[in-house]
């Protein structure tokens, strides 16, 4: 089974290449702004990527062979991201002609994208990747560009976006009390099903330290364990109630792991911190 890390890195690179798709319609929309009456528009062919060349070759600071062959080619949808932001921001034809706002936007995705290609390898944990994504949509916003693309990608991780967070283990070992086990799972089970799937609740009494947190950690690995991943998604999440400060931070991280939407987060600690107050 995949990482958590793993999983967020493998929906992040899917959100790269939205980025990439839409630099590509920024440069042609741009292009066709200032060259569509004098040297027309462009048409994904090497006539217009000649065009282009035509004028890059031509700076006192040429780019280097690699962009030059891509612009010559004039088929964007086989660019590169160091081709479209060299083409957006770097070149002769279109660099010096945007606007500053557009540049800045385009020049925020560019670091954006050079941070997950080359800090992460492969795996991005939640703060890193809600941080990433919340600085691509604020650059997609700047620039007008849809969100469509990126909200169906955050929808489909979130998806699939099961995880376990379970009481800590003890230093010693512990028993697993199977027979137990076996017959809260199957108690769960039957409230589940005679429930419509609705909301149901388990408690579990004894004194302290009799093995309740422990108890609970078995069963809840157990039926996380046990789940068919390929059609369902599920989660388990330890929610620590000794005070209410404790309570608030992992509804907090539960609300984290579930969303992306760091302001809701801060609205709510803001909130619960007034009335806690």
């Amino acid at each position: 089974m995949q990482s958590r890390e793993e999983i967020n890195n493998f929906y992040l690179q899917k959100i790269v290449t939205d980025v990439e798709k839409k630099l590509v319609e920024l440069f042609i929309q741009e292009w066709n702004t200032h060259y569509k009456k004098s040297l027309g528009e462009w048409e994904n062919t090497n006539v217009s990527g000649q065009k282009l060349f035509n004028i890059e070759v031509s700076k006192k600071k040429p780019p280097g062979k690699h962009i030059l062959s891509n612009f010559q080619n004039g088929d964007t949808s086989k660019w590169d991201c160091t081709a479209l932001f060299a083409a957006i921001l770097h070149s002769k034809s279109i660099g010096t002609k945007i606007d500053p706002k557009v540049r800045d936007a385009v020049n925020e995705l560019r670091e954006e994208r050079n941070t997950f290609i080359h800090k992460y390898k492969g795996k991005v944990s939640d703060e890193e990747f809600h941080t990433m994504v919340c600085n691509i949509e604020n650059s997609f916003q700047d620039l007008g560009f849809s969100f469509n693309e990126i909200n169906e990608i955050k929808s489909e991780r979130n998806k699939f976006n099961s995880f376990q967070v379970l009481p800590s283990k003890p230093n010693h070992d512990v028993v697993k009390r199977t027979e137990l086990l076996n017959q809260i799972t199957a108690d769960l089970n039957n409230l589940r099903s005679t429930n419509n799937n609705e909301l149901t609740y388990y408690y579990i009494s004894g004194n302290p330290g009799s093995g309740k947190s422990q108890l609970a950690r078995q069963i809840c690995e157990e039926m996380y364990n046990s789940f068919d991943w390929e059609k369902n998604t599920t989660f388990v999440m330890t929610l620590e109630g000794k005070d209410i400060d404790s309570l608030l931070k992992t509804y907090v991280e539960l609300y984290q792991r579930l969303s992306n939407d760091k302001t809701v987060i801060e609205n709510i600690l803001k909130e619960a911190k007034s009335i806690c107050s």
